[in-house]
């Protein structure tokens, strides 16, 4: 979930924010649906490098029962910890480790790698693999794959992988994108971008990746949580049942 002034968003290819959802409605949405996990990336906080929203963390950390990982606007270790005080399960860092690929050692020393994340925006240029920056606005000009490699020896606990091609599109993951980058991760790796319809869930589930993180699926189609869970049940894909 996509947070911009208290209100849930989506994007497009990392543009065309609309407003999808009230904040807090959409929590008490998710909470009765007692979804596995959610994702709050606040992206004001994450753009305007104005560090943490602790009013977004407080309501939370009041409200929200699910386990929660929270990323935006985290730039020193103690953002960190006022976040996983605040209840946060793990944190979610972008930006900031693309300007400093060490902070990742720094905080998974000081805190643990469970609960570290280290997400990266990719796109496609001629083929090739390359890593965004959704701050900038521009390609950063670093192999993936090296960047892989430093940030799992840093100590980085999970990778979450969004395309910038697929986001928003709906017409399911980038498969060719997972199966060039699973080779390079050996710790559990989520992906997002371009989920439309339950089996694209099943179908990059079923390809080991360990977490698949969906957002448009909710808002602009008429699958439900339960559906969705129906739908992976029913194609034996190891997921926790619904209640």
């Amino acid at each position: 979930m996509l947070v911009s002034n208290y209100q849930i968003v989506k994007s497009r290819n990392f543009s065309d924010y609309r407003v999808v959802g009230n904040f807090q409605q959409t929590i008490g949405v998710f909470n009765i649906r007692n979804v596995d996990e959610i994702i709050i990336l606040d992206i004001d906080s994450s753009k305007k490098s104005s560090g943490i929203n602790l009013e977004v963390l407080k309501f939370l950390s009041k409200y929200n029962i699910m386990p929660l990982s929270y990323g935006g606007g985290i730039n020193t270790l103690e953002d960190i910890s006022a976040c996983l005080k605040l209840g946060c399960d793990k944190i979610v860092l972008n930006s900031k480790i693309i300007e400093d690929e060490n902070f990742v050692k720094r905080a998974s020393e000081e805190f643990g790698s469970q609960c570290i994340v280290a997400s990266i925006d990719v796109i496609k240029k001629k083929g090739e693999i390359k890593i965004f920056s959704h701050k900038n606005n521009k390609v950063i000009d670093k192999s993936i794959y090296r960047f892989l490699e430093k940030l799992q020896k840093n100590g980085a606990g999970e990778i979450l992988i969004n395309s910038y091609d697929n986001d928003g599109v709906m017409n399911g993951y980038d498969t060719d994108l997972i199966n060039k980058i699973q080779n390079y991760v050996e710790i559990p790796l989520m992906v997002a971008g371009g989920c439309g319809n339950p089996k694209h869930i099943a179908d990059v589930l079923k390809k080991n990746v360990d977490a698949a993180c969906a957002g448009s699926i909710f808002f602009y189609t008429e699958y439900g949580y339960g559906e969705i869970k129906d739908h992976l049940i029913k194609e034996k894909v190891n997921v926790r049942p619904k209640n």
